[in-house]
């Protein structure tokens, strides 16, 4: 009897007719994954050495769709078609800071200061100090010299002149890294399309063993992405992906541990459904079955998982906080106890990890999360029996080689447990109990 499911001919089997289908790994990371971008699988590589070939396969014969980089030119913020040469950056010292402020008090400063500036030049040169400084989105980076030129319209021999000469005040410096104004800004990424998810779902019609991937791939309610378009760049080469490109490459900085558990699945921004009783204030997460009405979202950054030696597991659950606030944190970790109390076997213990960008963010964090552990304390009800760590770094901190998750990179908080199976807590934000414990930001 033909086993073999009626595909077209681009397709093949993938593995389906033996008990460890080779295409299974990459499938489950790209259906648990919006888009899959090369510095996660780069990242992977060293525990998944078969990955990349994998995804390449499958994108050879059209189960997945690969999106090459897009590389914008960051001054004026349209697509290009290759990088560009290297060049200095530059940014204001802690001098020129102090300068731009008192000229933004009283612009006569700047001619008493460079009186030989010119009356023409001076409103240009001041839009320059202002787009050096270091309070602007272009601060990692610094600005080039294209860039000065094309905000403050003033020719580029010019521009380098003050340059050099504020670099002699002490009023500029020059970045020790030069970095492309034609650049990568999107990495490539690999997606799932609506033809790979039919031949899916027939290979998982055909060979019964392998039918679990359907609700594990959720092949009936997926729904695929379409291509990148009208991508916003900003001066400094931001753009509306940032916070999921660096999210997934501090996640392969987390996988490379010998502790990441690589063969459990690995779930980024995942979308889990809350069940709350609303009729209560405040809310209390319960066990009701899936209604429209009567649940709340949860999407975490990433859900992946531990084994220690002796074979425990733990769910380490990752919340990447590039612009939120700490106020965001608070509810992120409500919704976390939620999480917990309802998808997660009460026996498994849970680490939840909030990376910021910088070390100077990572103690207003580490005070939150003592201010959440007093509070579960004086609230033992809406805790839960689990055992729940939480913890905070910065990708500051994780740029450094080793394990990234050996505890001396994390500040870490262990929840107080409920003593009884008592059911957390969702408050509305407004009457939160965060405003208990800080000022309103």
């Amino acid at each position: 009897m033909n086993t073999r499911p009626v595909l077209p001919a681009r397709y093949n089997t993938l593995g389906f007719e033996t008990q460890n289908p080779w295409a299974v790994d990459a499938l489950r990371l790209v259906y648990n994954t919006p888009r899959l971008f090369t510095p996660l699988v780069e990242a992977l590589t060293v525990r998944k050495p078969a990955l990349p070939a994998a995804l390449v396969t499958l994108t050879d014969i059209g189960i997945l769709t690969y999106e090459p980089a897009h590389v914008f030119n960051t001054v004026t913020g349209q697509p290009v078609k290759a990088p560009s040469r290297v060049v200095p950056r530059y940014r204001l010292t802690s001098a020129g800071e102090t300068l731009l402020t008192r000229v933004g008090e009283d612009s006569a400063v700047f001619s008493t200061t460079y009186p030989r500036s010119g009356l023409h030049n001076e409103t240009a040169l001041i839009i320059v100090l202002s787009a050096l400084s270091r309070k602007h989105r272009t601060q990692p980076v610094g600005v080039s010299t294209a860039a000065l030129t094309q905000v403050s319209g003033l020719n580029v021999s010019t521009v380098k002149w003050w340059l050099r000469r504020w670099q002699r005040d002490g009023v500029v410096t020059v970045l020790p890294v030069k970095i492309a104004d034609d650049r990568e800004l999107i990495p490539g990424h690999w997606r799932i399309n609506a033809a790979g998810t039919t031949a899916i779902k027939t290979l998982t019609q055909t060979f019964t063993a392998h039918a679990e991937l359907r609700h594990e791939l959720r092949l009936g309610s997926v729904r695929p992405l379409g291509p990148i378009r009208d991508v916003r760049v900003s001066g400094g080469g931001s753009t509306d992906y940032d916070h999921d490109v660096n999210c997934q490459r501090v996640l392969g900085q987390l996988l490379a541990s010998p502790s990441a558990d690589v063969t459990l699945p690995i779930r980024l921004e995942p979308r889990i459904h809350l069940g709350v009783d609303r009729d209560r204030t405040p809310w209390r997460f319960t066990r009701i079955p899936h209604d429209q009405d009567a649940h709340i979202g949860y999407q975490p950054d990433a859900i992946f998982y531990q084994t220690s030696a002796s074979g425990m597991v733990t769910v380490n659950v990752v919340e990447y906080e590039r612009h939120q606030t700490r106020r965001d944190a608070w509810s992120h970790l409500q919704r976390m106890l939620g999480y917990v109390y309802l998808h997660v076997h009460p026996h498994t213990s849970v680490h939840t990890r909030f990376i910021v960008d910088r070390r100077s963010r990572e103690q207003s964090y580490v005070d939150l999360i003592e201010a959440f552990a007093d509070h579960l304390i004086d609230t033992p009800d809406w805790s839960v029996t689990h055992t729940v760590a939480v913890s905070v770094s910065s990708r500051e901190r994780l740029r450094t080689t080793g394990d990234r998750l050996a505890a001396w990179h994390w500040s870490t908080v262990t929840l107080p447990a409920a003593t009884s199976d008592a059911a957390p807590v969702m408050h509305n934000p407004a009457v939160s109990m965060y405003n208990n414990y800080f000022t309103k930001d």
